[in-house]
């Protein structure tokens, strides 16, 4: 209740003027007072979701959802995007709204949330998406990652989280294997960087 208070009196404005900003309030509401950790089911969006952390997918629907931070301008008419770091799906979900016709390479390293991604793209009746239960990074391979359960996973030592093994592929690889990439999405807690000077040289092939 007091996420959706806070956002309501903060841009109350928003509230009487977008549709989109109401139904983000709707999930503050939904949603914001539910414990941490607790599965829950809801549709919002004309989707169904499944997620394990109720609390987290709030800020990821208002990155996604209401501020569109990745809508972009496809030059091809079957863009080919890549999720990296897709966490439970809700910008693969987002990316199939808005480019039904792409095709969507999504990668996420943690067995427990890559289930979730799953059943989303299942149960939402996704074509044109390939689900990669792996991390892309700088060799194929396999990886420590620091699991949190929610949105917080890490390749970055984290000694909060339970710390499992992964499988890696290298992404430089992976890209250069491709005609063309429309969309370059990189959401991996703190190891863009290191991964950007692998795939330096690839960037330049392709429009992202």
């Amino acid at each position: 209740m007091r996420i959706f208070l806070e956002a309501l009196f903060k841009n109350i404005g928003l509230f009487i003027l977008e549709a989109s900003y109401r139904k983000y309030l709707y999930i503050t509401l939904r949603l914001g007072f539910i414990k941490r950790y607790r599965e829950v089911n809801f549709r919002s969006t004309g989707f169904d979701f499944i997620v394990p952390d109720a609390r987290s997918f709030i800020p990821q629907y208002f990155e996604i959802f209401y501020n569109e931070y990745y809508k972009f301008i496809p030059e091809n008419q079957k863009p080919i995007i890549l999720d990296c770091g897709a966490n439970v799906g809700t910008s693969v979900l987002y990316f199939k709204k808005q480019y039904p016709n792409s095709t969507v390479h999504a990668f996420e390293p943690d067995p427990k949330i890559f289930s979730y991604l799953k059943e989303n793209v299942q149960k939402n009746n996704l074509d044109g998406v390939k689900l990669h239960n792996t991390a892309v990074w700088t060799t194929d391979g396999s990886l420590t990652f620091n699991s949190d359960g929610a949105d917080g996973g890490s390749l970055r030592n984290n000694i909060s989280n339970k710390t499992i093994e992964v499988n890696s592929i290298d992404l430089k690889s992976f890209m250069e294997e491709m005609e063309y990439i429309d969309m370059l999405k990189l959401d991996i807690e703190g190891a863009e960087y290191e991964l950007l000077k692998h795939i330096e040289t690839s960037l330049k092939n392709f429009k992202i």
